[in-house]
């Protein structure tokens, strides 16, 4: 069973009147909103995937130089942990050495030990200088 579109309409003539019947099939117009409906939702994958491709490629552009800050801050953490691990090093080894030694050996040991304490308060107040610098402060 076919479905249908039924108008019908009465004319007026000179003498009377035409009765007008119009039959259109409904199926054309099925077939119709089918494919409109394909074609939006069609459109609507389409803009999705282009916004899924646009967003994933700027975000990866913009957490490139985050990544890049990570990095950068790993390999200064390792060099300023080293930078002060060798004066640190010193100072304990001369205090080790300091305790065996003779009263007469002690002055070099702790003129050793005052020289890298030095060294190590310079470090600090580098680091301190550049994480005021960074803090724009």
């Amino acid at each position: 069973m076919k479905d249908f579109y039924v108008s019908t309409a009465l004319i007026p003539k000179n003498q009377g009147t035409v009765s007008m019947i119009i039959l259109y099939p409904l199926n054309s117009m099925e077939h119709d909103l089918r494919m409109q409906r394909l074609a939006f939702f069609g459109t609507a994958f389409l803009a999705i995937l282009a916004l899924s491709i646009f967003s994933w490629f700027f975000t990866g552009k913009m957490i490139a130089p985050l990544e890049e800050n990570r990095q950068a801050q790993t390999e200064f953490i390792a060099a300023a942990s080293h930078e002060l691990r060798s004066p640190l090093a010193v100072i304990l080894s001369g205090i080790s050495a300091m305790k065996k030694a003779e009263p007469a050996e002690q002055s070099h040991f702790l003129s050793v030990i005052e020289k890298e304490g030095t060294r190590m308060s310079l470090l600090v107040n580098d680091m301190l200088s550049l994480s005021n610098a960074d803090n724009h402060s």
